[in-house]
């Protein structure tokens, strides 16, 4: 999935509170992005947080 579509989609997904496929799919794009690049890293984790403030 092209960046440009990425971020827009996990802020729409992140609506979903305390659904844990999209809590999961976050997350693995929060390991995927960490190293590369951290910024993008963390707006995704805000995203995480949207969807599942529980989530350590």
């Amino acid at each position: 999935m092209l960046y440009e579509a990425q971020m827009p989609t996990f802020y729409f997904l992140s609506g979903l509170t305390g659904n844990k496929k999209v809590a999961s799919l976050l997350q693995k794009h929060i390991l995927e992005n960490i190293e590369s690049d951290p910024i993008d890293a963390f707006d995704i984790f805000e995203n995480l947080y949207r969807c599942s403030p529980d989530i350590p």
